[in-house]
């Protein structure tokens, strides 16, 4: 017997494997951070390159911090509700931007790809 996966099969199996993280904003309003898998290869590689970028900045806390609101609009669904979600961020200690980008790593499984 044949083995037989459709398209849509494969992508369903890969939706329900590599999450998507839905951050909510607070104002009724969800922005989602796309698994870096379910990213197209250029974007993917530009979220690789601002995590490669993210290793330049130690000690350079502003630095950092752009770089780090740069991978969330590399891999939020909507661009409008990114920016909500960094000028949020750009109010908050840094330690909540790290918290939604470890959660983000833990559920996309970032650099299995």
């Amino acid at each position: 017997a044949k083995n037989t996966l459709s398209l849509d099969g494969a992508r369903e199996k890969a939706s329900a494997k590599y999450s998507d993280l839905a951050v909510d904003l607070g104002s009724g309003e969800t922005v989602t951070l796309l698994s870096a898998l379910k990213l197209s290869k250029a974007e993917r590689q530009r979220y690789n390159g601002l995590q490669a970028r993210l290793k330049d900045t130690q000690g350079d806390e502003e630095a950092a911090v752009s770089v780090l609101m740069d991978m969330i609009r590399a891999v939020a669904d909507d661009a409008e509700l990114a920016e909500k979600l960094v000028s949020v961020l750009e109010e908050e200690p840094l330690s909540t931007t790290m918290v939604i980008l470890e959660e983000y790593g833990k559920v996309s499984q970032v650099g299995e790809a």
